[in-house]
């Protein structure tokens, strides 16, 4: 970074702040990054047979950016779309999840995950 966008940006607290300055001085590119980090989630499906922690983790890192790049999703809409990214040997899984309206935080979510995905390998 430059000394003067250095020296501009210095007494902002969060990425956040920095990236609106940004997007003000610089405009379009700051757009399509928000645009490119949702549609990272968005299009991201879990593969049939790999490993749902590793997913998790993706879809944690996607979330990450979009809001890096202006982009809040409060957690509730991120376990619903984690939900929805799953591979159908999750099916039963996401029934069971909706129809008991459970409710989860992310690191719930991956437990509980990681145990039926377990439960199911040693079922066969």
């Amino acid at each position: 970074m430059s000394d003067v966008l250095r020296k501009k940006h210095e007494e902002m607290e969060t990425a956040y702040e920095i990236m609106e300055s940004l997007e003000a001085m610089f405009g379009a590119p700051f757009e399509k990054a928000r645009l490119d980090a949702v549609r990272a989630f968005m299009n991201d499906k879990m593969k049939k047979g790999s490993s749902v922690k590793a997913h998790v983790f993706n879809m944690i890192d996607h979330f990450h950016d979009a809001e890096l790049n202006g982009t809040r999703i409060d957690e509730a809409t991120q376990v619903g779309i984690i939900l929805e990214s799953l591979s159908l040997d999750f099916h039963e899984f996401v029934n069971n999840f909706v129809m008991n309206k459970k409710k989860s935080n992310l690191t719930e979510l991956m437990n509980d995950l990681q145990n039926f995905e377990s439960t199911n390998k040693r079922r066969g």
